[in-house]
């Protein structure tokens, strides 16, 4: 579904799996999503999903066939959920980072910033104590970041 509050258009989606009957209703989710995003003057587009389509591990994409939609079509922002932690994209374009100037503002027309919002739930990532074994997995994710960004 989606809606419009203030400058914002909204659209909430379904991320399930693309495997099984699954496929059938995301294939029809996407086009529902292109006629959505074409028919919307909002000046900001926003997307609410809950699994992620850039992964926190190295940023691989676990929703293709949904970012060339979004990017596609200039969509501003995506709030993520699904990862117990907070992870922000620098702006996408064609599964390339656009920008690396002013990360921390979100700026129209320059490319898709992906948000994962987190939880105080326990974090089924493995990573929930600091310990010497998950300081380690921390880092290890640290270095798969920094080796994706050298891409």
């Amino acid at each position: 579904y989606s809606y419009d509050y203030g400058d914002a258009h909204f659209t909430v989606l379904y991320t399930g799996s693309y495997a099984g009957d699954d496929r059938y209703l995301l294939e029809a989710q996407r086009e529902w999503l292109e006629n959505d995003l074409k028919n919307t003057n909002a000046k900001w587009k926003i997307i609410v999903i809950h699994e992620p389509v850039y992964h926190r591990v190295g940023g691989g994409e676990s929703r293709p066939w949904l970012y060339d939609v979004i990017e596609g079509y200039g969509v501003d922002l995506v709030l993520q959920g699904h990862s117990h932690l907070v992870t922000r994209t620098y702006p996408m374009k064609n599964r390339q980072i656009v920008t690396k100037e002013n990360p921390d503002v979100i700026q129209k027309g320059i490319g898709t910033v992906y948000t994962t919002i987190g939880s105080c739930a326990p974090n089924h990532d493995g990573i929930a104590e600091l310990n010497e074994e998950n300081m380690a997995k921390l880092a290890a994710l640290k270095q798969s970041v920094q080796d994706n960004e050298k891409k």
